[in-house]
């Protein structure tokens, strides 16, 4: 419903409401609602609500809800949720909760909630990390951040307090 919504679809069972919402897709059992909500994706059982979400996606079971979240995911069983949350996200099984959360992020098994948290302006790739505050940032595996600006750097660090800072063990 909605002009060009569900338009060169290649596959079944797809839902597609909003202007362009749905185009261009290649995968089953995909919900594409709003405008441009998951267009260009491919993979199945794909969740996108919201203007531009899940634009561009590739991969399975991937939820985005939010203006422009999950544009761009690569990878399967992710979920992202506020506005611009999880802009080129990659990797599987990754979590970003809140405005600009987790955006340039890679890796798997990732938490990140709050504003801008693990957040970063090009590709980053950690494993395993929770990042729990505005711009919080884990920069190695199996670490912890949790706070305003907390931020790691050594595998499996954790620093918890607004501006904390853990290096290299």
């Amino acid at each position: 419903m909605g002009t060009e919504s569900g338009y060169s679809v290649n596959g079944f069972a797809n839902i597609a409401m909003g202007l362009s919402a749905g185009s261009a897709v290649s995968g089953n059992v995909n919900v594409g609602i709003g405008t441009y909500a998951g267009r260009l994706s491919t993979g199945d059982v794909n969740l996108a609500l919201g203007y531009g979400a899940g634009l561009s996606t590739t991969g399975n079971f991937n939820s985005a809800v939010g203006y422009y979240a999950g544009v761009r995911i690569r990878g399967n069983s992710n979920a992202v949720f506020g506005e611009s949350a999880g802009y080129a996200l990659g990797g599987n099984r990754n979590v970003a909760i809140g405005y600009d959360s987790g955006n340039y992020h890679w890796g798997e098994s990732n938490i990140a909630i709050g504003e801008s948290a693990q957040s970063f302006q090009a590709q980053a790739i950690t494993n395993n990390v929770i990042a729990v505050g505005k711009s919080s940032r884990v920069l190695s595996d199996n670490g912890i951040a949790i706070g305003t600006g907390a931020t790691t750097t050594g595998v499996g660090n954790v620093a918890i307090g607004n501006g904390a800072s853990v290096g290299f063990t």
